[in-house]
C-alpha cells in the first residue's frame, strides 16, 4: 500500500510543529507544479541491522533548494518495534528525476532492523524563498532484504 500527498507550507516552522506535535497553522498556498517524492519497494539491511540504506526518486522545478526526511519503523520482537530516520539536504533541484540514497540509523530503543516489511515515510521539502515552502510525502511498506539479489 502507497499514499502519496503534497501540501503547501509556510515556512520551515510548520515542519518543526509537525514533528514536535504541535498543531501548525492552516496551509498557506497551493502545491507548487512538479514536486513528486517516491520511496522504492525495499531497502538494503546494513551492518547486522544497525541500519537499512533507502534510494528515494524525486522531482522538483530546477533551482530550487530541497531537504529530504525519511523514517522507518518495523516490528522486530515482542512487540518491540526498530525505527530510524534519515536527513539529506539542503540541495539544488534539477528539474528532472534525481536520486537521494538515505542512511537511516537504528535509533529509539535501538533494536535492530532485519528482513522483512518495514513501514516508511518521506518528506520532501522544496524552498524556492525563504518564505514558503512546499512540501510532497510518499508513504507505504518497504521490504527490506539483506542484500539485493
Amino acid at each position: 500500500m502507497r499514499t502519496t500527498s503534497s501540501s503547501g507550507l509556510a515556512g520551515c516552522a510548520t515542519v518543526l510543529c509537525l514533528l514536535s506535535g504541535l498543531a501548525p497553522a492552516a496551509a498557506a498556498t497551493p502545491v507548487a507544479a512538479g514536486i513528486t517524492v517516491h520511496l522504492p519497494d525495499r531497502g538494503k539491511v546494513l551492518a547486522d541491522g544497525a541500519g537499512v540504506s533507502v534510494t528515494v526518486t524525486f522531482q522538483c522545478e530546477a533551482g530550487q533548494s530541497y531537504n529530504m526526511f525519511v523514517e522507518l519503523s518495523q516490528a522486530v520482537l515482542d512487540g518491540r518495534t526498530a525505527s530510524g530516520v534519515g536527513f539529506a539536504g539542503p540541495g539544488t533541484c534539477t528539474g528532472a528525476a534525481q536520486t537521494e540514497d538515505l542512511l537511516l540509523m537504528a535509533t529509539g530503543g535501538f533494536y535492530a532492523f532485519r528482513s522483512g516489511d518495514s513501514v516508511a515515510r518521506a518528506t520532501l521539502s522544496v524552498c524556492p524563498n525563504e518564505q514558503q515552502c512546499s512540501q510532497a510525502m510518499d508513504s507505504g511498506v518497504l521490504e527490506l532484504q539483506e542484500s539485493f539479489g
